[in-house]
């Protein structure tokens, strides 16, 4: 989180940034449901299966997926591609997803999070 709001960083490298931590904390759900997706396509296959697993991230998982998408355009397409606004977005999502995914790992395997649930 604290590297998504390095104001010296670029807005594209920000989001990519914050993707990436969306894209691990919906891994860390599915390798706890004993999940490990394949290389191919292990992107869209991680939001396609998180709510699967964790129901309650359906709506953030379609969203986490289109940024997967501009996240490829800002990686391989075009650089300037990513909004401040965008960005703010898919920040905002991150803070709301983290808290979600540490409550649902202390509910459904608590000795993968026995800590408080502090953000």
């Amino acid at each position: 989180m604290h590297d998504c709001g390095a104001s010296s960083v670029s807005p594209d490298s920000r989001f990519v940034i914050a993707y990436h931590g969306a894209l691990s904390a919906a891994t860390v759900v599915l390798a706890a449901c004993g999940y490990r997706p394949a290389t191919h396509g292990y992107h869209e296959t991680v939001f396609a299966a998180l709510p699967l697993v964790m129901a309650e991230a359906s709506e953030l998982a379609g969203y986490f997926d289109r940024c997967r998408r501009k996240r490829n355009q800002a990686l391989y397409d075009r650089f300037g591609r990513v909004s401040e606004d965008e960005l703010d977005e898919l920040v905002k999502a991150l803070q709301e997803f983290i808290p979600e995914v540490k409550a649902w790992l202390a509910e459904h395997h608590p000795p993968l999070y026995p800590g408080t649930l502090e953000t």
